[in-house]
């Protein structure tokens, strides 16, 4: 088994600080169903897992400022090459969310959820007017890309139903090996 090379401190998550987890399920939690994120927030967390693992992440909800308040998805491109993941210019972007569920394009962008081989990191940001409740993510890691065939939050590894951005993940990967 070929370890993650992404270096991870143990640390709480708090503002500027990065958190980064190496446990194979877990959730992520901003904010509240019944409360609100506090203003100029800025959260980074990083999981990490075996970059033989690809990690699912799921938002169960979400209802941040729309445009002002960003969550954005980064998959660690130096653990392909064999680099660390230590620095900023590691990370791919690959997704930016904003807004909220009840905003059915919102909605349709998350629905199939979001995979990274190895590690993600989710950074989170919100400027100094209008709170809103925040996210509460769930990931689970799997040696496949897993995916919602029935559409309701059950994963499996059936090939009959690919996301987008699973497919775009998996040819990503395939074509980063052929190149090295």
């Amino acid at each position: 088994m070929v370890e993650s090379d992404v270096k991870c401190t143990r640390i709480a998550p708090r503002a500027t600080k990065p958190s980064c987890i190496e446990t194979a399920t877990g959730t992520l939690q901003l904010g509240s169903e019944g409360g609100t994120y506090a203003a100029n927030t800025d959260y980074t967390w990083t999981i990490s897992v075996d970059i033989s693992q690809w990690i699912h992440l799921r938002f169960s909800w979400f209802d941040v400022e729309k445009n002002y308040d960003v969550v954005r998805l980064y998959q660690c491109t130096g653990i392909e090459t064999g680099k660390q993941c230590v620095d900023d210019a590691s990370w791919t972007l690959f997704a930016t969310l904003s807004g909220s569920l009840a905003d059915s394009a919102v909605a349709l962008s998350m629905q199939d959820g979001f995979v990274a081989r190895g590690a993600m990191r989710v950074h989170f940001t919100s400027d100094s007017t209008i709170e809103k409740r925040g996210f509460l993510a769930v990931w689970k890691h799997s040696p496949y890309v897993l995916f919602d065939v029935g559409g309701n939050g059950e994963l499996s590894t059936s090939v009959t139903h690919k996301p987008r951005a699973s497919m775009f993940m998996e040819l990503w990967y395939r074509f980063i090996n052929t190149i090295h």
